[in-house]
């Protein structure tokens, strides 16, 4: 009869442990999907931004005494590539990121449920 209960004892143990790491494997897939929909955000308010600079750039008046040609269009793209990259996850921006995060995140609970 002690070897019944001990097998009990143990079984009970084993399921409480299974059901634990299912629980921790839940929680870090979803920390996983969290932080891809965040890098995810930032990469997509990195592209917006850049395409704010690139109209703003186009609003400026060109001035053809000193033109740099190809090498300055690409230099240009180049820096509001990286602008856009290190504004995106800067605080200004950080409330663009935020909101998207809210909506997107709040999307998804929705459709799982």
């Amino acid at each position: 009869m002690d070897s019944l209960k001990n097998d009990l004892y143990l079984e009970k143990f084993k399921y409480k442990e299974l059901v634990q790491k299912k629980q921790e494997l839940e929680q870090e897939k979803e920390s996983n999907k969290d932080k891809e929909l965040k890098e995810l955000i930032e990469e997509f308010s990195s592209v917006f931004i850049k395409e704010v600079f690139k109209a703003m750039r186009k609003t400026i008046p060109e001035n053809k005494l000193i033109d740099g040609g190809f090498a300055e269009d690409l230099f240009t793209d180049m820096l509001d590539e990286e602008l856009s990259r290190v504004s995106s996850s800067q605080m200004g921006f950080g409330t663009l990121n935020q909101t998207l995060y809210r909506q997107l995140a709040g999307e998804e609970e929705q459709g799982v449920k």
